[in-house]
């Protein structure tokens, strides 16, 4: 077994236990969202791969969330 190989089960356990993508995201330590949905994406329970690709756009940190609530 290789670190690879426990990272990528690590993220497929989250995700199937219904963690949030953007939590599973920072977790691995991913750039963006899409990285993380283009990889991991099949596993997420009842998903639709656009909506979650949109996450990628919503920045909520202080001086976004005014912006990202906007887009909701």
């Amino acid at each position: 077994m290789h670190f690879h190989d426990i990272r990528h089960t690590f993220a497929s356990l989250l995700l199937n236990k219904g963690k949030s993508p953007v939590y599973v995201k920072d977790q691995l330590g991913h750039s963006s969202i899409q990285m993380t949905v283009d990889i991991y994406g099949h596993l997420i329970p009842n998903s639709n791969r656009d909506a979650v690709n949109s996450l990628d756009e919503l920045s909520l940190d202080k001086d976004n969330l005014t912006m990202a609530k906007n887009k909701l």
